[in-house]
């Protein structure tokens, strides 16, 4: 059996990009890929606009500023003297260190 290195042409259902409905949090969404960038906010008006989207090439570049809801999010925390889970250290371990 061969490897699947890309997801084109016999393999493309298996994409993000791959025109399948999906709910999400009862939603509907044209793609995973609409699914999967809508599902960074929580923000109902940033999911719509996601969701409206025609095509999973857009819906990526719209999720890639959800990056400013994390940035908005760390800023609320530092000021509370938090960390957001995800920016906290990491173990050694964590980093594909050996000791």
């Amino acid at each position: 059996m061969e490897a699947i290195k890309r997801f084109h042409e016999d393999h493309f259902f298996l994409s993000n990009f791959y025109p399948a409905e999906v709910e999400l949090d009862g939603l509907r969404y044209r793609t995973v890929e609409h699914a999967y960038q809508a599902a960074k906010s929580l923000s109902p008006s940033a999911r719509a606009h996601i969701q409206s989207l025609r095509r999973p090439g857009d819906a990526k570049r719209a999720g890639s500023w959800r990056s400013q809801d994390k940035r908005i999010a760390n800023t609320a925390m530092r000021r509370e003297g938090k960390k957001l889970l995800e920016d906290a250290p990491k173990k050694r371990a964590d980093r594909g260190y050996s000791q």
